[in-house]
């Protein structure tokens, strides 16, 4: 099976498995019918959380998505929680950030299909424990299953989102580091606020949920602005190593082909040309063989 057409069938397997997955959960739990004030909530907070998203790559990018998946499926219930981001990732990919409605429904599949897997493990993990309703308040002894329900939602997320780029080699060694990096601290900040927010529901009263929630979302904020500027800081030092680089002893056409690496990971392009300016006139000097 050629690659193109592996990635065509996974991309759909992603939509329809988590819409029917979605249908499923709520077909056969009710809660959420009961549960439309934190629906909304919870709808409106994977909208801002997706929405507001830091860019990697050309082909990557952070959301704190995790943060509505995980706390609101502790606090919610998974059903509310699914059909709040399922929801938000429509409204999110497809009308604020004007992405095909495919692609906002491969998405809505994947997220939908990690939180579903991610909170099986948690389930297997109480049965485990003994504890098949779960402890009447949070404590030390479901602290295994939150740790894995906490792992499998990003083993889960994570290879599912990067598998199709992978396989299709469009992420260079150095990119794959870096996404890594990224991924491991913006993940560690998601956990840190989940288990903030969960403790502050389950320990105080509705007051302090507002409070915490302001102080969470200028903390989530601040961390993305800082991931920000750490991420343009070292595409910036990427870019400064390149021009030595190609200001050096090397052959012209080892400078075209890493310009076109750099510009491969920067730029969405299909078309990759340089061209020579002589005398007020443009002549093609080189031009990609990819494309």
């Amino acid at each position: 099976m050629k690659i193109a057409r592996f990635v065509a069938l996974y991309s759909q397997a992603l939509a329809w498995v988590g819409a029917a997955l979605l249908i499923a959960v709520l077909a056969t739990d009710h809660r959420w019918l009961g549960q439309i004030p934190e629906l909304v909530v919870l709808f409106g907070a994977a909208v801002a959380l997706r929405g507001l998203f830091v860019p990697l790559s050309k082909y990557s990018y952070l959301t704190q998505t995790a943060l509505v998946g995980v706390a609101g499926s502790l606090l919610v219930g998974v059903p509310a929680t699914a059909f709040a981001i399922a929801g938000a990732t429509i409204v999110t990919d497809w009308l604020w950030q004007r992405k095909p409605l495919r692609v906002a429904w491969i998405n809505l599949g994947r997220e939908v299909i990690t939180l579903v897997a991610a909170f099986g493990v948690y389930g297997a993990g109480l049965h485990w424990l003994d504890m098949p309703n779960g402890a009447p308040v949070l404590s030390i002894e479901l602290l295994p299953a939150l740790a894995g329900y906490a792992l499998a939602y990003f083993v889960f997320g994570r290879v599912l989102f990067y598998l199709s780029l992978i396989i299709r080699a469009k992420l260079e060694p150095a990119e794959r580091l870096m996404i890594v990096r990224y991924e491991v601290i913006s993940y560690a900040a998601t956990l840190l606020a989940a288990t903030i927010f969960v403790g502050a529901v389950v320990a105080w009263s509705f007051g302090a949920w507002i409070l915490v929630g302001l102080v969470l979302t200028f903390l989530g904020l601040l961390l993305k602005q800082m991931i920000e500027e750490a991420i343009s800081a070292e595409e910036l030092n990427k870019i400064h190593a390149m021009e030595a680089v190609i200001t050096a002893n090397i052959s012209l056409e080892d400078s075209f082909q890493r310009i076109e690496r750099l510009a491969n990971r920067l730029v969405d392009w299909g078309d990759f040309r340089i061209y020579r300016l002589h005398d007020g006139e443009l002549s093609l000097a080189h031009r990609s063989a990819r494309g």
